[in-house]
């Protein structure tokens, strides 16, 4: 009988994990719609819309430490957070709080000023007349 031979293996590269970008998203279609649009193969997006209740920055930025207790985060691999809302319904000071807890727990924050959907309409159109309400 012949020999038998060991078969030498290469040690095992671990894959790079790709980071993920979590979108907690005070709106629950127009955003999440748009923001789809980013996902490809090198880009982890990842888009948790909150309920209409948590309209107020401070209180959507409680409510994005609150929701990812229960989602893997890992910062350190690149991992972000950002909570998206809109301007139109918060004071300064609303804002000022949020930013705070946001820097505190390592979360960014982007609003669009005054709405998402306005934002996303100056993408298609010239729109100079002034808006009061969106």
């Amino acid at each position: 009988m012949g020999r038998i031979k060991e078969i030498s293996r290469k040690p095992a590269r671990n894959r790079k994990r790709n980071p993920v970008v979590y979108l907690i998203c005070e709106g629950s279609e127009t955003e999440i719609r748009y923001f789809k649009r980013f996902r490809s193969r090198g880009c982890n997006i990842d888009i948790i819309p909150i309920s209409s209740q948590y309209k107020s920055a401070d209180r959507l930025v409680q409510k994005a430490k609150a929701t990812m207790g229960n989602n893997p985060y890992y910062p350190d691999e690149g991992d972000s957070i950002w909570c998206v809302f809109d301007r139109d319904d918060n004071s300064n000071e609303v804002l000022l709080r949020a930013k705070q807890s946001a820097q505190k727990e390592g979360y960014h924050l982007a609003y669009s000023n005054p709405s998402f959907e306005l934002w996303l309409l100056l993408h298609f159109i010239n729109q100079q007349a002034e808006v009061e309400d969106c």
